[in-house]
């Protein structure tokens, strides 16, 4: 399951990149004169920050990129492993069945680069299995690893408290049916485990009310509601949507069909937690006080839990001996397709590298693209595989962090959000930075962008647009081969330097009388 991470030194992970010049401003510190000028370490009660608190130690011992795969594989193999330990937990043996959650482990989810959450749903199920292991033979004690395993979550990721929340609530629901003796009242039982749950969530809960995080505009957007049945597929996206989907169908088709005949346990408490997170995706945003793909974490919770919380029960052996070849030949074709999208993401790196490689170090470069809209025909049949995730999202939108990482230059989207990461850019380069956001399309530079003045909804996008010309001495285009004429983006303001079909950039001219 692991070696896909050989098979690229940057991988196509959508936030990766971004993380990794996080964590090379962390560990350099003041060491680094030129971007310790840009940005300032602020530590503080902050969730989700688990990457910044190990990584940075780990690169004073080993690269960057190396430390980076120690925590890709962390973030493919704990979530497995706490299926696996849900699964013997819950049903008191080992299966086979919970070996499946390999097929989950590259989802959607892990390809956009939330690290943290990934890793902080494997931990949240580890919790969960201990509390299931340990509960009736010593209940203190279970209360307290569940309530420090709640505190470790919360600066994992603020939604895997959410997810053992459901786990061990789901849990103690079940508990209630067979303790209830007719005519006794369940309300004591009930109470007990609510002071248990409480016990375990009170500190994260504190946490997040004095957490800067909750200061944070509470904006959220909506999709429509049409397109949600399609985004519980998401735990088996990678990069081939056919077969991303037909995965998903026939393993939905496979316990549908079990279940009916009575060949799949599926006990109460998975009934419940499934419901709780389904009812929760339909429910939720897609955007939330900045957060993005706020919904998409339950279904790759569901997934998971797809393969912790049931188990297929007196199987015929026909179907048994034709479903575990089946499932572990998908796997490998998964694996397979997952180990060359990587390999040949690294031409795409190499060119980016190779763009930026006259980039001075303290400069600060304006990050655009070529977007869908821009050239339909060139998304369908000229862009490389390894730069979308089966129509969930663009994977190289983040490649211009190895300006910081290997140019120590500034652009503006590097993940330095207070409240969110222990980083934010000094002045005057806080005018210009906008952690949360999406490079704009390359037309916003055009000189009939400059005429007609920019729309207000794209300047409310990407507002270090305004007076670019001045403020920046490069321009990165990345899907560069997506633009009809380089050399016609805005030829007044921008001299093509270096251009491939990956990336293009450009030195700003001086203005005209300047």
């Amino acid at each position: 399951m692991l070696i896909p991470l050989f098979a690229a030194e940057i991988p196509p992970i959508l936030d990766y990149p971004n993380h990794l010049a996080r964590m090379k401003i962390l560990a350099e510190g003041p060491a680094n004169p030129v971007l310790s000028r840009m940005y300032e370490i602020q530590w503080g009660l902050i969730p989700n920050i688990a990457i910044d608190l190990v990584m940075p130690p780990m690169l004073q011992f080993m690269p960057l990129f190396a430390a980076g795969k120690v925590m890709l594989a962390i973030t493919v193999l704990l979530p497995v492993a706490g299926a696996i330990l849900f699964s013997r937990a819950l049903f008191g043996n080992w299966s086979f069945w919970s070996l499946g959650s390999g097929l989950v482990a590259y989802n959607g989810i892990t390809l956009l680069g939330f690290m943290n959450f990934q890793i902080g749903l494997g931990l949240a199920l580890i919790v969960a299995a201990g509390w299931i292991a340990w509960r009736n033979r010593m209940p203190a004690a279970t209360v307290l690893g569940a309530a420090l395993g709640a505190i470790v979550l919360f600066f994992l990721h603020i939604f895997s408290v959410l997810f053992l929340a459901v786990l061990l609530g789901s849990y103690e629901l079940m508990r209630l049916h067979p303790q209830q003796r007719p005519g006794q009242p369940v309300w004591p039982a009930l109470l007990r485990s609510a002071l248990m749950l409480g016990c375990v969530l009170v500190v994260p809960v504190l946490f997040l009310a004095l957490a800067p995080i909750s200061d944070n505009p509470a904006a959220a957007d909506w999709r429509p509601l049409g397109s949600k049945p399609a985004g519980l597929f998401l735990p088996f996206l990678n990069y081939w949507v056919g077969l991303d989907f037909g995965t998903g169908a026939l393993v939905g088709a496979f316990v549908l069909l079990s279940w009916w005949r009575g060949w799949m346990r599926v006990p109460p408490c998975t009934v419940i937690a499934m419901l709780v997170l389904g009812l929760g995706y339909f429910l939720s945003p897609f955007l939330l006080m900045g957060a993005s793909f706020v919904d998409y974490r339950m279904p790759a919770m569901m997934g998971f839990l797809l393969f912790a919380g049931m188990v297929p029960d007196r199987l015929p052996r026909w179907l048994a001996a034709s479903a575990g070849t089946g499932f572990a030949l998908l796997f490998l074709v998964r694996m397979a397709i997952l180990v060359l999208v990587w390999i040949d993401s690294r031409v795409d790196v190499a060119r980016v590298r190779e763009a930026i490689a006259g980039v001075e170090p303290g400069s600060k470069v304006l990050v655009a693209i070529s977007e869908q809209k821009d050239n339909p025909r060139y998304w369908q049949e000229g862009m490389r595989r390894s730069r979308q995730v089966s129509g969930l999202a663009s994977t190289f939108l983040h490649l211009a962090a190895l300006l910081s990482i290997e140019r120590n230059a500034f652009w503006p989207l590097l993940f330095a959000e207070p409240g969110k990461q222990p980083l934010r850019a000094r002045p005057p380069y806080d005018a210009l930075s906008l952690p949360e956001g999406r490079p704009p399309s390359y037309r916003l530079l055009s000189p009939e962008a400059a005429r007609t003045g920019l729309d207000p909804e794209d300047l409310a996008k990407a507002p270090y647009l305004k007076d670019w010309a001045r403020q920046y001495d490069f321009v990165l285009i990345l899907n560069a081969g997506g633009v009809p004429d380089l050399h016609r983006v805005n030829p007044d303001k921008l001299d093509l330097l270096t251009a491939n079909d990956t990336a293009a950039l450009f030195r700003v001219a001086e203005a005209p009388g300047e």
